[in-house]
């Protein structure tokens, strides 16, 4: 995304509203606020290809691989402090 002042910058979908505001509706983040200025951000491109993200994230010093997601795990005792009903 690159900063501009433009604030009409807004893309739509198919129920009519913008993204960006659903997007601040839905999480309470305004994804086109600038964290540096303040200025509006715009969408330029979407990169799909592997190799072309890879040697961005690379030239960035980000990680290539992702992250592989960890299972969630419950405690044993989370309901023990909970009433059993029994008919």
């Amino acid at each position: 995304m690159a900063c501009q002042s433009n604030k009409n910058f807004y893309r739509r979908n198919d129920t009519g509203r913008p993204w960006a505001e659903l997007l601040q509706r839905t999480f309470s983040v305004d994804v086109l606020a600038c964290p540096e200025c303040g200025g509006r951000l715009r969408f330029l491109a979407t990169i799909a290809q592997r190799e072309v993200i890879e040697k961005i994230l690379s030239h960035l010093g980000l990680p290539t691989l992702p992250v592989q997601p960890v299972p969630a795990t419950i405690e044993a005792d989370l309901f023990d402090g909970i009433a059993r009903y029994t008919h």
